[in-house]
């Protein structure tokens, strides 16, 4: 079975949804990764993706060779989930989520509930399928 961009998207959304009620909780503890990993067995043993544990991951290991984050299906602040201003900076939204775990609950479930929402990227609505990508516009493989 192929994941597809809305498949990957609602799944995002719901594991962010989650971890936004679950401040304590961090994205390898929300049970959709069983359901995950029995309908998509090839793709949960992508080792970065498996690692980052992230469908935007996923999508970007689909369309590209290695992992592009120049590709991430979502539209983040700044550079991309890791930088919000300059390269390796640390102070993306994602960055800024997995180091508020010790620090503050109520603003790690504002965090997560803005990488819930974020907006898809034009390039993707247009797509059904990663396939799509691969074969139109610009592909990186």
């Amino acid at each position: 079975m192929e994941l597809t961009i809305d498949t990957a998207v609602k799944l995002h959304r719901e594991m962010w949804d989650w971890l936004a009620k679950n401040p304590a909780k961090d994205k390898e503890d929300w049970q959709g990764w069983k359901d995950f990993s029995k309908n998509y067995p090839a793709l949960a043993e992508l080792i970065h993706a498996r690692y980052s544990s992230c469908f935007a991951c996923y999508v970007a290991k689909l369309t590209t060779v290695g992992i592009d984050c120049a590709v991430c299906p979502f539209e983040w602040p700044g550079l991309d989930c890791l930088d919000l201003i300059k390269d390796n900076d640390g102070l993306g939204l994602f960055s800024c989520w997995y180091e508020a775990a010790s620090i503050l609950p109520s603003l790690r479930s504002e965090l997560a509930a803005q990488i819930r929402d974020l907006p898809i990227r034009e390039r993707y609505l247009k797509a059904e399928t990663t396939a799509d990508l691969i074969e139109g516009e610009g592909s990186r493989r």
